[in-house]
């Protein structure tokens, strides 16, 4: 499997907020299938987080990683090359091999085809998107696109050819050893309030989770929550007791109220308001 970074870009939503991400973009060596993994950093962590991403949307692991000398990978000094040492325990854990090349060598030519159509295509929707949530919802969706268009090299789907290259994929490793490489990672059964608690502040998620075992991730000023690989919702971290979006709390209301006569649209809005006045 191929690893890159598609580095520094850039999308505006609709409000003129510009966010800036990077994605990781891994490649499958026989059937072209492409995963893409946002990502607000490009360090060891980061790195491994994606790759951990990766190896869960994949549903294996592939014999070995080919990558170049990116920064979070290695550390040259003096023109020597050594891994850093997370990345070392990781290989010796996970069972998966790291190899290095050169950037742009002959190993690594012919697979950049789809990340670029990747990426022209996730350039169509700039200044088109709500926020970032949306941003990460969209990538999946053009990375499903991607893997059902035919690849010029393969001249097949990626996602054709895949269904048998994941018959020869490895059993991913133990689960708890994975996720004890992805830092500050908490677990939670989401409850009927449908909040997650992060730091004694209430979040947010759809009703449709309550009961289910979600994944709450920090980074920087955000709490992104997952279920599974499936990212579920983002919020702004603070110091508020409780942070409903409001399309949870009205869905909720819809679950509980039945009375098509009520105005639930107007009782969600003026609960709302009264839970913010409360949880300041």
């Amino acid at each position: 499997m191929q690893v890159d970074w598609k580095e520094n870009l850039r999308m505006t939503t609709i409000h003129g907020e510009v966010i800036e991400f990077n994605l990781m973009t891994s490649t499958l060596g026989y059937s072209r299938e492409h995963i893409f993994v946002y990502t607000k950093g490009k360090t060891t962590e980061d790195f491994l987080r994606c790759i951990i991403d990766t190896l869960y949307r994949l549903g294996g692991t592939p014999e070995h990683i080919l990558t170049d000398n990116m920064t979070a990978v290695v550390s040259i000094t003096n023109g020597s090359k050594r891994k850093h040492q997370k990345i070392r325990a990781f290989e010796k854990d996970s069972g998966m091999k790291i190899r290095l090349c050169k950037t742009r060598s002959p190993q690594t030519k012919g697979k950049d085809e789809s990340a670029n159509r990747f990426i022209s295509w996730l350039n169509a929707y700039d200044g088109e998107i709500e926020n970032e949530e949306e941003l990460i919802h969209l990538i999946e969706k053009i990375n499903r696109r991607v893997n059902n268009t035919i690849n010029q090299t393969t001249n097949m789907p990626p996602h054709v050819l895949f269904e048998k290259e994941k018959e020869y994929l490895r059993p991913l490793p133990n689960k708890v050893m994975l996720d004890s490489y992805v830092d500050n990672v908490i677990t939670q059964i989401v409850p009927p309030t449908l909040l997650v608690t992060y730091n004694g502040s209430g979040y947010s998620v759809p009703t449709k989770f309550i009961n289910k075992r979600v994944k709450l991730v920090p980074i920087e000023n955000k709490l992104y929550v997952y279920f599974n690989t499936e990212l579920v919702t983002v919020h702004q971290i603070n110091k508020n007791k409780f942070n409903y979006k409001h399309d949870h709390y009205q869905e909720a209301l819809h679950h509980t109220i039945c009375n098509k006569d009520i105005d639930i649209d107007a009782i969600a809005e003026e609960n709302l308001k009264l839970l913010e006045r409360i949880g300041k």
